[in-house]
């Protein structure tokens, strides 16, 4: 089912880059050419300054959604690109500081376990910006053994932590993310202490 869903959501970002895309560039270009060719209307240029805006609004949005549905940077460039880049808006969007070392070669990841390490990273981090109230937070992506068999990731953060009787194991999320390590054959474990931060590591 993650498989189906991952090959759906490819569909679907690129049906939203590509097609809803190139319609909303498309009006654009149409409001510019109609404002160069308008008259001394102010009115009329204000309503068409205000449309221009707004499309250009739009653009953005879509861009950000189809990111957030499938990062094209995770097909065109690989893992480590598309952690980083979204690492950077992370960063950008919340404040945080955030370190990370990415230290795997693009070729010795499946494509399988490519998209379910993306989307482990992506939920931890939101776990991060929701629960944790922390400063900063450490993104690790390595190779574990000689062989190159093993994948670790781990995201660890400097904000409140929780006590051991209550690491949030029940959020939807963390019942997400122990699916995807399952389907993987991995093994997932929380490190959590009041005031002390939160480690994942898988």
């Amino acid at each position: 089912l993650l498989r189906i869903q991952g090959e759906e959501r490819r569909a679907i970002s690129r049906e939203i880059h590509d097609e809803l895309g190139q319609h909303v560039t498309a009006i654009k270009l149409y409001l510019k050419l109609a404002e160069r060719n308008l008259g001394d209307s102010d009115d009329a240029r204000g309503h068409l300054g205000r449309a221009i805006h707004e499309n250009q609004t739009l653009l953005r949005t879509l861009h950000e959604f189809a990111q957030r549905v499938r990062p094209a940077v995770l097909d065109d460039l690989g893992l480590c690109e598309a952690i980083a880049s979204h690492l950077s808006d992370f960063q950008n969007r919340t404040g945080l500081r955030v370190h990370c070392e990415l230290e795997v070669a693009e070729d010795v990841v499946p494509s399988d376990v490519a998209d379910n390490a993306y989307r482990l990273v992506q939920e931890s981090l939101n776990n991060v910006a929701k629960h944790a109230e922390a400063k900063s937070v450490d993104v690790q992506l390595r190779i574990e053994d000689d062989q190159g068999s093993s994948l670790c990731i781990r995201v660890r953060d400097d904000g409140r932590g929780t006590p051991a009787e209550d690491s949030g194991s029940g959020r939807l999320g963390l019942i997400g993310m122990r699916e995807r390590v399952d389907l993987l054959g991995g093994e997932m474990e929380i490190i959590s202490a009041q005031d002390e931060g939160t480690s994942i590591q898988i």
